[in-house]
């Protein structure tokens, strides 16, 4: 099969025809920004439902503490321990699936790079010029060795359209509904507190105000903080990218030449070094800002603790009628065993299936190309 695709005038002309579109479509990078795009939305997704997933197991943690006195003691936390462990499994899928988003998005920034795209331009100049020139067993050569560049250029970037398509078309709706029933079950959870009603007026409306521009100062440090992340981020891939250049230019070189003669990368060292200290410079930013944000946390809570009962009062109106309290909390893990299930399902369904059904077909595809005759 391999061997009529390769000798076949017209096929061949049609197949560098598409090849010359593919080099066009590398240069100009419009799917690499896309799936960029949507390597960075899932990156956002996953981290969200993962932060979500943590402050619910901490919730349901302290709830575990809790149990309501009736006529026969009911220990919330013997209900909610099997709960609490599948958050916890949850949450820790949902860190790998960052991870895995991460790496993707790496992934495609490198194969986006001049250096593959100008690999993947002189590939098929090199397997057109076989066309007219050279012998066939060259042409077959040079022409696997151009799919396998196309394979490699844009084996990422098609997966991540085809699942983010997928994933629009069929999974989005049922991810979206699952994680805010989450979202409303710890919500639920975290509400557990009641107003205290012997406060004077005068220092409920001082607790308030002060609960108002904690909860600015907080908004504020959290924007801070993710605009320091941020900024952190920019200069990582910065430097990666100038490690790539120091590394293309000493390829160039003799042996010798690495060792002795540094000149043709010392301003890209130097460009390096530079954002090497711009870098330590803003983590140390980032740890003090994150100090800040813990201590108006800290302050936040210990104001909300004036207005507030202890955790187990909202149990209290249960107190005659253990059957309600049975109930609330066997709907509400029940609706959040459920949800934590369908979201994680459908994540590692996006993340781990489609990726290894469409790594497969690259494996088989390479066979093909390189196994036939």
């Amino acid at each position: 099969m391999i061997t009529i695709w390769f000798t076949h005038r017209s096929t061949q002309l049609g197949l560098l025809l598409g090849a010359l579109l593919l080099c066009v479509l590398a240069w100009l990078g419009p799917v690499d920004i896309q799936a960029s795009d949507y390597a960075t939305d899932g990156i956002l997704k996953a981290g969200g439902f993962f932060a979500l997933l943590r402050f619910l197991n901490a919730t349901i943690s302290v709830l575990q503490e809790l149990s309501i006195n009736f006529p026969v003691t009911l220990a919330i936390g013997q209900v909610l321990d099997p709960v609490n462990d599948l958050v916890e499994f949850a949450s820790e899928a949902m860190k790998y699936a960052t991870i895995s988003f991460i790496l993707q998005r790496l992934i495609i920034e490198i194969v986006s790079t001049t250096f593959f795209n100008l690999l993947l331009t002189v590939a098929t100049a090199l397997w057109g010029f076989s066309l007219f020139s050279l012998s066939v067993a060259k042409q077959q050569l040079l022409g696997k060795v151009l799919l396998s560049l196309i394979f490699v250029r844009f084996s990422i970037v098609v997966l991540m359209l085809s699942v983010t398509l997928f994933n629009h078309t069929f999974t989005e709706p049922l991810a979206q509904q699952a994680v805010s029933e989450v979202e409303n079950v710890s919500a639920k959870f975290s509400q557990q507190r009641e107003r205290l009603t012997d406060i004077p007026p005068e220092l409920q409306q001082r607790i308030e105000t002060d609960l108002e521009k904690l909860t600015e100062q907080r908004q504020q440090a959290m924007q801070t903080l993710a605009q320091t992340r941020g900024k952190i981020a920019e200069l990582r891939y910065q430097m990666t990218q100038l490690s790539q250049q120091i590394n293309e230019r000493k390829a160039q070189q003799s042996v010798i030449e690495r060792f002795t003669d540094d000149t043709p990368y010392a301003d890209l060292a130097k460009q390096r070094d530079d954002l090497q200290q711009q870098l330590n410079v803003l983590q140390q930013q980032r740890d003090n800002q994150t100090e800040q944000l813990d201590a108006i946390e800290e302050r936040y809570k210990a104001a909300e603790n004036q207005l507030y009962a202890p955790a187990d009062s909202r149990w209290l109106k249960y107190s005659s009628n253990p059957k309600a309290a049975w109930d609330d909390i066997s709907d509400s893990t029940t609706k959040l065993v459920d949800n934590v299930l369908t979201a994680l399902t459908i994540f590692l369904f996006q993340l781990v299936l489609l990726p290894l059904l469409f790594l497969y077909l690259i494996i088989k595809a390479f066979r093909r190309v390189w196994l036939n005759r």
